[in-house]
């Protein structure tokens, strides 16, 4: 017999309506109703539960370290507690346009503001603008609507904020969209270009590309740093990456 979803409860801004329901162990926030924007394992939140967040996380071992980063998108924040749970010395800033989501995470998804994490209420191009004085060693961007991928995250001047709000040896991490190859193709073209460097990619079978695109030298991915570090990350989290690690490539 097949779990049913429970809805537990419906809000509604000017963009629309935000459901959160769960099933089988873990809360999903939608904005469509059928699409999952975001999903959390009701009792071990810090666990991850979909392969394209896992993918996310490589970036701690990708870089030289991870102290600060920016989330943009919050959802039900699954990347906020992996990040709190097996990253504790990093500070993170979220960035989340709808305050809806924000009082929906706090309410339902266990976010709790504190010391090492901030929320602010904000489109990224204009958080980007205004605090260009702000360094992070990683910005995470996931911003969906439940029409797809926001035109947000489709903008050269962002992909050039975001770079410059980027510690020497940062990275930016993109979940974009795969169903549309031409747009994929422009994306990663943008992201090279105003990087200066090769992107790594990783294409999941779930129908998640993940892109990479680092500030300065990019990481080599059978180096012993990069090797050790994943199975480090295996090692605290017990959880495996070696499969989501073998997807990873430079684009071509």
């Amino acid at each position: 017999m097949f779990a049913v979803r429970k809805l537990i409860h419906l809000a509604e801004d000017e963009l629309g309506r935000i459901y959160v329901y769960d099933k089988k162990g873990c809360r999903y926030l939608s904005f469509g109703g059928a699409l999952q924007q975001s999903c959390i394992n009701i009792r071990s939140p810090h666990k991850l539960t979909y392969k394209y967040p896992q993918t996310m996380v490589l970036a701690s071992v990708l870089i030289p370290a991870m102290r600060n980063c920016l989330v943009a998108g919050l959802g039900g924040g699954a990347l906020i507690h992996f990040i709190r749970r097996y990253l504790p010395e990093c500070n993170i800033q979220v960035v989340e346009y709808r305050q809806a989501v924000i009082d929906l995470a706090k309410q339902f998804f266990f976010i709790c503001e504190q010391e090492q994490l901030k929320i602010e209420c904000s489109d990224l191009e204009s958080y980007l603008q205004d605090n260009a004085h702000e360094q992070f060693d990683v910005v995470f961007m996931d911003l969906y609507t439940d029409e797809g991928m926001h035109e947000q995250q489709k903008k050269l001047t962002v992909y050039e904020a975001a770079l410059q709000t980027l510690t020497k040896n940062g990275v930016l991490v993109m979940n974009i969209e795969k169903n549309d190859y031409s747009a994929e193709t422009k994306i990663i073209a943008e992201l090279e270009r105003v990087s200066g460097n090769k992107c790594i990619k990783a294409s999941l079978m779930d129908g998640n590309l993940i892109v990479f695109t680092f500030k300065g030298e990019v990481p080599l991915l059978k180096s012993a740093a990069v090797t050790d570090g994943v199975a480090g990350l295996e090692k605290k989290t017990r959880t495996s990456f070696e499969y989501l690690f073998g997807r990873l490539k430079v684009a071509e």
